[in-house]
């Protein structure tokens, strides 16, 4: 793992299904779907976001479940029925003034894989598909919606810190 390239992300994106969720979707007798959230997940992005890396969800599928958990912990940039995730992702980066290699995201599966080549920091859960893993610059050791994006946001935060911290040192 470069640190370098963790040192310097801007934004997280990520999916939904199989990052934040562990991919199954269950319906009620109704139809209305439920899905199963990780707080420590949650509590990972709402620290993140406390240190100034903005999140993003880009998810193939809408889901005004997610759409109202996201909303409830603070993400602000979440966009449902994407088909080409690269270029909600390069208006988010155009948003917060930043390149697309300042960007780290989250992926589980082949809808994933078009944004992987063009930004900093690709990805995959444990238990994403094969292509997404061997496309990846990281696998995380949990799998999606079981602590996988905490796994991420702690190792994102750690390395902003070591980068104030070398940075406070370079400027004695």
């Amino acid at each position: 793992m470069n640190n370098d390239t963790w040192q310097h992300i801007k934004i997280l994106g990520m999916n939904v299904d199989g990052v934040l969720t562990d991919g199954n979707v269950y319906c009620n007798e109704k139809g209305s779907e439920l899905l199963s959230f990780n707080r420590y997940d949650s509590f990972g992005m709402h620290k993140l976001m406390s240190k100034g890396i903005h999140i993003c969800i880009l998810s193939y599928h809408t889901s005004a479940t997610a759409d109202k958990y996201l909303r409830e912990i603070g993400v602000k940039d979440i966009y449902f029925d994407v088909k080409m995730k690269i270029n909600a992702l390069q208006q988010v980066a155009a948003k917060y003034d930043c390149g697309l290699v300042d960007i780290a995201y989250i992926g589980t599966d082949e809808f994933d894989l078009e944004i992987f080549n063009h930004i900093g920091l690709p990805i995959a859960v444990a238990n994403a598909q094969r292509t997404v893993i061997d496309s990846s610059k990281y696998v995380t050791t949990r799998t999606g919606g079981n602590g996988a994006v905490r796994e991420v946001c702690d190792l994102l935060i750690e390395a902003k810190l070591q980068k104030e911290i070398s940075e406070s040192y370079e400027k004695e």
